[in-house]
């Protein structure tokens, strides 16, 4: 969410206060669960279908490509990098 906000701050920084998404929330167990329990509250087009239905299988498929794609060509920034093994070096030992 904090991520969606200031994508949504940076994308609108010459017009802010505008946002493209001034109201969002976050839905306990997701959108079927709130199906479920409030199904007058929800458009009534067919009921909730899953994303993992089959009509969906040419759509996921392209977007888990272009997610895989897009983690391939990002670069370790320094908190992602392996530490150095010297953090586990005992402090009190000389030799080391």
């Amino acid at each position: 969410m904090k991520q969606l906000r200031e994508t949504d701050s940076q994308f609108n920084k010459d017009n802010w206060p505008n946002l493209c998404y001034e109201q969002r929330c976050l839905l306990y167990g997701g959108y079927k669960r709130f199906y479920e329990e409030y199904p007058e509250h929800c458009t009534q087009n067919g009921g909730y279908i899953s994303m993992f239905d089959d009509q969906f299988d040419t759509e996921l498929a392209q977007e888990r490509e272009q997610e895989s794609k897009s983690w391939e060509k990002k670069p370790l920034g320094p908190a992602q990098k392996k530490p150095s093994l010297n953090i586990f070096k005992k402090k009190n030992n000389p030799n080391q």
